[in-house]
Order: C-alpha cells, then structure tokens, then sequence
C-alpha cells in the first residue's frame, strides 16, 4: 500500500523498514505495517488484510486510455472496477493467494479465436478483465497491457535480509507544499489557524463524484443496520461533528463544482477516548479516474521519527505524556477549499442531506503535514512568550502525541503550565496527561488526566506504540500470538512477528530468530497460505510458546540515573553468517563509585540469502560489484556500520555528552578497515568504511 493512502485512510502504523522492490523496478523503501478491510463495491464482501507501507507501486495503469468499443462486454456483469480503461495510480496490491480466494465461479471469453485471449473472471469484488487488449486499444503492438494485476508479496518480502543501500532521494515537491503553506496560512479572531489545500495541476482533471458517494452511503449504511451500536456510535461522531461546527449544511442549490467524501468507520477498541473515528476516503475516484488525493500535494516530514523520539524520552528524569484532542479537526480549511470536503448523510427525516467539512479531515493526502506544520506556526508565533514550550511542540511530538520531559520537578511543571498555554492560544487541548511522577499532574483537571493513572488498577500507558508503566517507570511489553486454530502459513507467521512492537530493538534476539524464521521459509517456496513444512512448524511453534515470558520482561525508561557523574556509551557489533547487529549501552558512575549498565538501544539484520563477496567482471560500462557469496568479515563490516549509524542517531536525539565513547568489534579484518583510507579499498568496503569514519572517531574502536 502506498504511503498516501496509508496516510488518507488514517491507518495506525507499526514500524517495519523492509527494503523493497516493485512493479516498473522502482527502487522504494517500506517503513509500516497497516491492517486495512478491501470491501467490494457491489456487495457486502469483505476481507482484512496486512500491508507494507510504500511510497511508490507504479506509474499509471494503464499507461493510455483504452477503447472500450471492441472489448464487446456484457452490459449485465457489474465490473469491480468501471474505470479500467482509463489510467490510474496504483495504490495497493494485494498477493495472489488472497487475489485467488476471491475467484468465484462464472468465466467469459471476450476474444475470438484468432485474437489474443481475453476473459472476463467473476469475483467476490465483481467481475474482473484479464488478458491482451493490446490490438483492441489502437496501443502499439509492443505495448502489452494486462488489466488484471495479480501481485505475489514473495517479490516484496524477498529483499528481507538484503543489505542496507543509500537512503532514497527526497521528493522535489516538498518545498512546493512548504511554500503554498507559507503563502495562504492564516489564523483568525480567536487565534485558530485556517489553511488553503494544497491543489497541484491537475485540480481540472477531477470528474463528478455524487453518484459514487452515494453507492458508498447506501454501503455503510447496510453495515450500520447489521450493527446497532456501531450505528450509534457513527450518528453521534456526524453529530458532534455538527454540533462542533466542524460542518455545515448545503442547501443542494448552492452546489456546483467540488469532490463528494465517501466516508467509513475505523474502530479501535484499545482507544481511551473514541472508539469509532468518521474517516474520510479522498483517494476515491472521480468519473474521470482521478481523486481528490490525485490532485493535491502531500507536503514533507518535518517530524522526527518514533526511534528519536523515544530515545529522548528515555534521557529525561521527569517525563511527561499527552495528545491534543481531535488535532485536524482544530485547523480550519477556507471557505472556498470546502466544496472539495463535502459528504452525505440522511438527515432525521430520512432524506440524503450534503454537508462541507470545515476543518482538515483524515483521508486528504496532506492533512497530516498541514496539521503538524500549523503546530509549528503557532510554536513560531507563541514562541517568545513560551520559549521552552516551543522548542517541545517542535521536537517532542509524533503527529498529535506529545513525549517530553526535564532533569528537575520545577522545570517539568513550568514546562507543563508553558506547553498547555501555548496550545491554547492555537484554540487546542491537550489532554490524556501523564508523568513518571503523579505529583506534575496536581492542579490538571480531572478530564484532562489518562484514564489509567484515574483507575489505579493499572498505570500502563501506550505511548507510540510502546507500553510504559508509569508507577515502576519501565517500559513493558504486552505480546498475543494468534491462537493456534489451524494450520500455520508464512501469512500468519509474518503477522505474528509485526504484532512484537519493538522500536528501540530492546528485542533483537527475539525478533531475529522469527526473521530467520521466515527468510528459511522463503527458502521452500511457499505461497502465503501455504501450510509450512513439518520441521518448521516446530521450531516455530516451540518460539511462539515463549513469547508471553516477554510480558515478564521490563528495561527502565531512564537509561542514565540522575546522579550520574561520569557517563559513557559502548557499542558493540557482531556478526554470524545467519545475522549481524549492534547494541548501545549506557554505563554511568555515580559519586560512590557505583556502576550502572542500561541498554539504549539496539538494531538487528538477518544476512543475505545473496551474499556480500564480490568478485570483478568486464563489460562495456566498465567494472561493476558482483555478489557470489557472504564473507564474515564483510558483514562484520556491515555490523560495523549499523552500529556507528546507531550512535550518530543517538546523540542527534538526546543532546548527550558522554565522557567517553568505545566501539567494540571482536572482527580484525573489520577493524583494519575502519582505520583504513576508503580509496585503497574496493568498493563495497569502501563504501561503508567511508559511512563510519564520518560517523565515528577511528581512535574509538577498539577490539
């Protein structure tokens, strides 16, 4: 699934960097795991599923509109997609055995027996086309175009254990959507920002889009009557929605050019505060094939990500957590940007009513970075009344959740007061208060409190996605597996190892042998829902029985106690021909001369099925790597450089000054070329060595 529609649907991520290789060879890299239902538009059919989050899948598909005159297709067969001529941006496949369990019995030949075949396939998502259109279309006869996309996530998970490349290039455009922000951002009487969307060219091209938000308003509304409490819990989300002013009613002769929002419920039971959220889908296609996300710019990431974040939450003595309530929702869009956020609804007397939405919505492509960027304004804004505050809004929040702290009581509670200030001159609350000491939260509301530290049964909060105990100060883990109800596939292997959340790699060990797991898995050519080989369901049943003993584990939030007075980091690094890591620890010293040893943090790679020797080859573009097989020294190396990586990630996230610093590595060969010049060695060592003598000081490894 593409990033974009990941981010439109408002899809909770859980972190999964897995380099990947798509359709056309685009070189991409996946950062998340999201779950989402498909669901047909014809019927009620609907099916869960996971996907690796990527920022490309492939150019447009078809690449030119195709004649539909001498396809000869029987007006009485529904299409799961009526667009498929025209081209479009693909944004999700799905893998071929679910593709296969959709198949339903009813097949077509549209070809004559002396054109290249051509079939219509029914499915439980209607009926599909599959086949050459090539010489039906006017397209080149070199151009072959198959309207039926079957992917196999083989071709995505094989790349698991590949070694790390370049970072990819950031997009051009970024600083296209900075600069629209910058030229239409406003904020209004009472201090709320406004903001323009961020249209791109081809704002035109967008069709009518009515009648398909009205298929999709009769679809749920099936759902909402199969189930009275979710039903209930819908109408009261549209409703508060209303009664907010976060939309407003049109009459239907105030219409004229816009985008219908299809909208559907996202329901996430862990949630303390809203269980059901209204989420908009702005990737839905117009008559013409393009959607509301097709024409608007998505903007950067001008956030750190979790892996910082949570290191510097652990370098703090007082910690302090919360969320601004329903954050898109407290940014205005202007005035003439809303006909593009329009929606239906049945209003009490049974009749289809439209509204506009007034405020930023979950399902438009760039609604996370307009909201985070308005965040920044008002730190920019408010910032010299609220230094302190905003220097944290900036740097200490993941989206809407706020992870923070200081070295001393006094300075948490006038961060406190500072931050809640400046929030509210932006018209925002933060709420869902939390601490490692109970006493910061004294004078806070009692609304405005996490509900677990109100209960005193249990004080752990899920924060980014990590468990964290506030009463021991210590970050838990809570691991499930999928109860063993039948045979056991690569499918549920891979969904078993994404649900062990493990950002700061405290797990390594743990989450390595399931990589091994699955890269021998990929050794016997399974497809995804394939029973596993004997030999393999043991060992993998004998790792899943102990997975629960990780609830019993815990590593303290703090890594370094407040009267430290010398503090050093260790790094270590090592490799094997089955996987290579490395680790940070922090060793402090207090004033008595005691020691303590904390794990920081950690990073792991299972190695290459291909491996990283290399041998030298001719040809016309002159030398170039050739990969024969794995050397240990040479994924010494590669263990090498996720280690002083590690470390340059730390100090940019925590600001630490140790008094000392040694990298350990038990590989001689890697050793002696760290403290080598990268220009006498060949490339892919060359490479490397170059990464970890910018990162590092040479003089600091040691054997």
């Amino acid at each position: 699934m593409t990033d974009r529609l990941a981010n439109s649907l408002g899809l909770p991520k859980e972190k999964c960097s897995i380099p990947i290789s798509t359709m056309n060879k685009t070189r991409s890299a996946t950062n998340y795991l999201v779950k989402a239902t498909i669901r047909s538009r014809l019927n009620d059919f609907t099916r869960m599923l996971s996907f690796l989050t990527v920022m490309d899948i492939a150019g447009l598909v078809p690449d030119e509109r195709i004649s539909r005159k001498n396809l000869h297709l029987p007006l009485n067969k529904p299409l799961a997609d009526p667009q498929f001529d025209q081209p479009g941006e693909i944004d999700m496949l799905i893998g071929s055995g679910t593709t296969l369990s959709t198949l339903c019995v009813g097949q077509v030949k549209l070809s004559k027996p002396s054109e290249p075949d051509l079939y219509l396939q029914n499915t439980r998502l209607g009926w599909i086309i599959g086949g050459n259109v090539s010489e039906r279309s006017a397209v080149p006869e070199s151009s072959n175009d198959h309207r039926c996309l079957l992917t196999n996530l083989e071709r995505i998970m094989r790349q698991f254990w590949e070694i790390e490349e370049p970072t990819k290039k950031p997009h051009l455009i970024e600083s296209d959507c900075e600069e629209h922000f910058r030229q239409h951002v406003i904020r209004d009487d009472n201090g709320r920002y406004v903001v323009a969307l961020p249209f791109n060219n081809r704002k035109s091209e967008l069709g009518q889009t009515r009648a398909m938000a009205e298929k999709r308003l009769a679809s749920i509304e099936r759902k909402l009557r199969r189930d009275a409490n979710l039903h209930v819990q819908y109408a009261a989300v549209i409703e508060e929605y209303l009664t907010l002013g976060h939309m407003t009613r049109k009459p239907d002769e105030q219409i004229t050019e816009g985008y219908f929002l299809p909208h559907h419920a996202v329901v996430k039971e862990s949630s303390q505060t809203t269980k059901v959220r209204v989420v908009f889908d702005g990737s839905a296609k117009s008559t013409t094939g393009i959607s509301l996300n097709d024409t608007l710019l998505v903007g950067p990431t001008i956030q750190d990500d979790i892996f910082s974040l949570l290191l510097r939450f652990r370098s703090h003595n007082y910690v302090l957590t919360g969320d601004i309530e329903k954050m898109y929702r407290q940014f205005l869009v202007r005035e003439e940007d809303r006909a593009y956020q329009r929606i239906l609804w049945r209003d009490a007397d049974g009749q289809i009513a439209i509204y506009e939405l007034n405020t930023l919505t979950f399902g438009l492509s760039p609604a996370p970075f307009l909201a985070i960027r308005c965040l920044h304004q008002l730190a920019n804004d408010e910032g010299q009344q609220f230094p302190r505050a905003a220097e944290v809004i900036k740097n200490d929040m993941y989206v809407d959740d706020l992870l923070t702290g200081a070295e001393t009581f006094e300075e948490a509670i006038i961060l406190r007061n500072e931050i809640d200030a400046l929030l509210r001159r932006g018209g925002l609350n933060l709420r869902q208060w939390a601490s490692n000491d109970i006493k910061l939260l004294e004078g806070l509301p009692a609304s405005h409190v996490n509900l677990r530290l109100q209960s005193k049964e249990d004080s752990t909060i899920k924060t980014l996605g990590v468990h964290w105990n506030s009463e021991h100060d210590s970050i838990i883990y809570t691991v499930h597996p999928t109860p063993l109800t039948g045979r056991v596939t690569k499918r549920i292997i891979l969904s078993d190892i994404a649900r062990v959340f493990d950002p700061l790699g405290l797990l390594g060990p743990v989450i390595t042998h399931a990589k091994l797991i699955m890269q021998r898995l990929w050794l016997e050519h399974l497809d995804w829902d394939d029973a596993i080989p004997l030999s393999i369901y043991t060992e993998w049943i004998n790792y899943i029985s102990h997975l629960p003993k990780l609830n019993h584990l815990s590593f303290s939030r703090k890594f370094v106690p407040a009267a430290a007075e010398d503090i050093q980091l260790h790094g270590f690094c090592d490799a094997s021909e089955k996987a290579y890591g490395a680790c940070i620890y922090a060793r402090a010293i207090d004033k008595h001369r005691r020691v303590t040893s904390t794990l920081l943090c950690a990073k792991s790679r299972v190695a290459p099925l291909k491996g990283v020797g290399t041998s030298k080859l001719r040809s016309g573009e002159g030398d170039r790597e050739h990969v024969e097989h794995a050397t240990i020294p040479r994924l010494e190396l590669c263990a090498a450089q996720l280690l002083a990586k590690l470390y340059a990630t730390v100090r940019h996230a925590t600001r630490l000054e140790p008094n000392k610093v040694i990298f350990w590595s038990d590989s001689t060969i890697a050793l002696h070329w760290i403290r080598t010049s990268p220009h006498q060695l060949q490339p892919f060592v060359a490479n490397r060595v170059s990464d970890i003598q910018k990162r590092t000081n040479i003089d600091d490894w040691r054997h």
